[in-house]
């Protein structure tokens, strides 16, 4: 089974004509999207051969899809404004989810809410797990370590901003 996930800030279509070729390219045979930015309104075509289940947010954030060619057997769609969405494949339960960041300067509401949804997301994998494998993919908005860091997180800045517990708690708990 290979598996692609990628938060693409948006399906617009060079990301899909992109998407199109990568799939050719590796042989993936399940795409795992974060940041769709799609609606229920905003149709999505799939190839015959694919079946998507996704968690629509709104037009500027948000939004999970899977896409696989494999047959799914159960979807999960737990209401989370568009950041997670679950297909059970054989005994296997995929989760896709696009969790919230916390940002520069966090606050204590938004920390308060991430820590929720860290919390709800160990919940809600813990009662997968009961029924047998788990697959978690997508957009953790958490780096483990320096090294983890996106480039645009320069080292230097890292280094003056050390790692906050607070945003790996997601790691530590998985």
């Amino acid at each position: 089974m290979r598996v692609l996930s990628w938060n693409v800030c948006g399906l617009d279509a060079a990301v899909r004509k992109t998407l199109t070729a990568l799939v050719h390219r590796t042989g993936a045979d399940i795409l795992c999207l974060q940041e769709t930015h799609l609606t229920p309104e905003i149709p999505l075509e799939a190839p015959d051969s694919w079946s998507v289940t996704r968690a629509d947010g709104d037009s500027h954030s948000c939004g999970v899809l899977i896409a696989t060619r494999r047959t799914i057997d159960a979807i999960d769609l737990p209401e989370s404004g568009g950041r997670l969405a679950a297909v059970r494949l054989g005994s296997l339960w995929l989760v896709n989810v696009y969790l919230p960041t916390l940002g520069a300067g966090t606050d204590g509401e938004r920390l308060a809410l991430r820590r929720a949804w860290n919390d709800r997301l160990c919940a809600y994998l813990a009662a997968l797990l009961r029924e047998g494998p788990v697959l978690l993919a997508g957009d953790l908005n958490a780096v483990a370590g320096e090294l983890d860091a996106a480039e645009r997180h320069s080292r230097t800045a890292a280094r003056n901003r050390p790692f906050r517990t607070d945003d790996d708690d997601v790691f530590r708990q998985l």
